[in-house]
């Protein structure tokens, strides 16, 4: 069983809440905007600044983290990551709602430039794994998150283009 103990204080001191299951909305648990430490048992969870599992994030691996630096007392949402981290892939497609021409990725790209899917990449489905996309060359810029099944049917929203993908391994996520 996976589960993550969230603390209010530094060093696994104060007041704390166990968490198995994903919560959209800490709030509701009035526990929003409080952790400062965590521990981690079992798989990899994702700690994220807003309710609904948005904005910037912040993904813990099993063991103990003592402070969550730049999310301290900022977290309102968690997710547990259930998918297998091996083999992952993803479809990127040229155009908005799955058009055009697709590439498969298997394996991290730090720069699509390097291939011919340059200017491409304008909506992704996740077929396994979990991925990390970026805005940036070098996995730079902002970043969002995505899991196996997910399909994104626009990055025009975020204002993405020549997105850099990133599928996190143990190494990466701890």
């Amino acid at each position: 069983m996976s589960e993550i103990i969230l603390y209010d204080r530094p060093d696994f001191e104060g007041e704390s809440k166990v968490f198995v299951a994903n919560e959209s909305d800490l709030a509701e648990k009035m526990f929003a905007n409080v952790a400062r430490s965590a521990r981690v048992v079992g798989q990899h969870w994702v700690l994220y600044m807003e309710a609904g599992f948005t904005g910037e994030f912040l993904i813990l691996g099993p063991g103990d983290h003592k402070s969550l630096g730049q999310l301290n007392q900022k977290i309102k949402s968690l997710q547990l990551v259930s998918e297998s981290l091996m083999n992952p892939e993803i479809d990127l497609f040229e155009h908005m709602d799955y058009g055009g021409e697709s590439r498969t990725i298997l394996k991290e790209e730090d720069n699509l430039r390097r291939g011919d899917i340059n200017d491409m990449a304008s909506s992704h489905k996740v077929k396994r794994g979990v991925w990390i996309l970026h805005q940036g060359f070098n996995q730079t810029g902002p970043r969002l998150i995505t899991f196996k099944g997910d399909e994104w049917p626009s990055y025009f929203t975020y204002g993405w283009n020549d997105t850099l993908l990133a599928p996190p391994s143990g190494q990466q996520l701890h």
